[in-house]
Order: structure tokens, then C-alpha cells, then sequence
């Protein structure tokens, strides 16, 4: 039997948003006790504002996908999916503030691989700063490979994210739920 924590994400913080008529409490870190591992989760905080960027994967599979790249986030994204043998097939972009998408343009050159963004947050991801935040550090643009919206399943392996749109802190902003 494998201890997993499983920590059930910001959905109780977003107004309105009741996944399938479950209302979330004040959501702490959950201990589950599973038979198996059905995913991978990985996180780093790196750059001047602690950004989060995640690993996520399909142990049966071994296909992963890279949520959020903030500055520095590539040399450790490189040793942890070579340290697991994973296979990275896509970057996902929660929202292009430039502290979530410093490291999308050596991440997508260096695995070769398309970056996915809501198509309200695209301009920022290819012109950083046309949000009008100010760029306190460097961040190159990139051209996103596609777009996501509301609804949509995206497929890492056998693992399946729906997207959620979220708007607020950014017009194309959106969370992910497993």
C-alpha cells in the first residue's frame, strides 16, 4: 500500500465553482491510502516570486506534461523527468504572467514539444508585457501551439485534465481538475 497526499487544489477559492454539485470546505492536504500510484505529481517553486510549476504523469505510461514554467524551472523539469524515465508531451499554461511563463521558450526548444495557453492569455504569451505588467525579468515570447477552454479533457497518458476557466487575475486564466 503507497501513502499519497493528495492536496484537492484552489477549486473551493474560485466563486462559483462546484464541480459535478460538490461543495468544497476549507480544503487541507488530504491523506489517501492507495492500492497503486494512478499519477505522478512533482513540484518546484522557483524565481523572484516563488512560483509553482508542476510535473504531472501517467506511471503506466510514462507520458508527462509541465504546468507553468516560471524562471529557472527547466534544469530541475530536465533531471526530474530524467530521473523517472518520463516523457514529456506538453506545456500547460495556467495564465502568461510573465512569472508563469519564464522558462516556456527554453522548455518548448529544449523538449521539442507544443504549448497550450486559453486563447485570452495568448497575446501575452507571445508579446510578455502587452498586459501591461511590468517585466522585471527576462521573458522571451513564444507563439502557443493551441488553446484550451472550458470543458476541454486533455489526455497525459491514461490520466485526464478538464479545464476550468477561471478569470480574474488574468482574462484567460484557468485551473485544472483531476
Amino acid at each position: 500500500m503507497v501513502e499519497f497526499y493528495a492536496p484537492v487544489a484552489q477549486l473551493d477559492r474560485v466563486l462559483g465553482y462546484e464541480p459535478r454539485g460538490q461543495r468544497f470546505e476549507s480544503s487541507p492536504v488530504h491523506t489517501l491510502f492507495l492500492e497503486e500510484i494512478f499519477m505522478i505529481i512533482e513540484t518546484f517553486t522557483t524565481g523572484p516570486l516563488d512560483t509553482n510549476t508542476y510535473i504531472l504523469a501517467c506511471p503506466e505510461t510514462s507520458e508527462a506534461c509541465v504546468i507553468d514554467a516560471p524562471q529557472d524551472s527547466l534544469p530541475l523539469i530536465q533531471k526530474s523527468l530524467a530521473d523517472q524515465g518520463l516523457m514529456l508531451t506538453r506545456l500547460l499554461i495556467t495564465h502568461s504572467h510573465l512569472d508563469h511563463i519564464a522558462d516556456a521558450f527554453l522548455l518548448k526548444a529544449a523538449f521539442e514539444i507544443p504549448v497550450c495557453v486559453h486563447a485570452k492569455d495568448a497575446e501575452n504569451l507571445v508579446h510578455p508585457g502587452s498586459d501591461k505588467i511590468a517585466l522585471f525579468l527576462p521573458v522571451k515570447g513564444l507563439k502557443a501551439d493551441g488553446f484550451f477552454r472550458e470543458g476541454d479533457v486533455i489526455k497525459v497518458g491514461h490520466l485526464e485534465i478538464e479545464v476550468l476557466e477561471t478569470p480574474g487575475h488574468s482574462p484567460g486564466g484557468v485551473c485544472f481538475y483531476l
